[in-house]
């Protein structure tokens, strides 16, 4: 059993990375809206659009997958999601709504990797092993999903002081996060 859960460490810690990343910047996304746009109406987009960029980021993987290998498909997906963390990050910077919209869709995209990642690890392992190998990556999202926002808590006045905006740190968390479960893939 030992053996098998060697095979999927990798991909456990690449969704426990990104989980951390993602949820990060979805919990912080509405407010900084507010913080980038006059109209209140508009906080829910961002969101809306994350959740159509991981439409569009299962459709970009399969073309990769297809192309490449499931692996490779599962890095430069994850890679993508570091690259809308940026702009998410940017965003803030230069106080731009449509950037944020962008980094939200992109952030989207890289979170349809980390879905991927819970099936990739469940196939990497032998048939008696694989239910067990699907609910150790469902346990590292959720390990994702608590440290997070945690993060995001811990070091927001610290950010705020570096750059004004107590809510940036949810950004550089999501593409730490994203490139980090990109690399984790990268040692498989």
């Amino acid at each position: 059993m030992s053996s098998e859960f060697k095979k999927i460490y990798n991909l456990l810690f690449s969704v426990g990375f990104s989980s951390i990343g993602y949820i990060a910047a979805v919990t912080v996304t509405a407010l900084a809206v507010r913080e980038v746009a006059t109209n209140p109406y508009l906080v829910g987009i961002p969101n809306a659009l994350g959740v159509g960029g991981a439409y569009i980021g299962t459709k970009i993987f399969e073309h990769l997958q297809n192309k490449y290998s499931r692996m490779s498909a599962l890095t430069y997906t994850f890679f993508t999601g570091g690259l809308g963390g940026l702009v998410c990050f940017i965003s803030l910077l230069i106080n731009s709504f449509y950037l944020l919209l962008l980094g939200a869709f992109i952030l989207g995209i890289g979170q349809s990797a980390t879905l991927q990642t819970r099936y990739a690890s469940s196939f990497l392992v032998k048939e008696n092993f694989r239910a067990t190998a699907l609910s150790l990556a469902i346990w590292f999202s959720v390990f994702g999903s608590v440290f997070g926002p945690r993060l995001v808590g811990q070091y927001s006045s610290t950010f705020e002081k570096m750059f004004g905006s107590e809510l940036i740190v949810a950004y550089l968390i999501a593409t730490l996060g994203f490139l980090l479960a990109g690399l984790s893939v990268l040692g498989l």
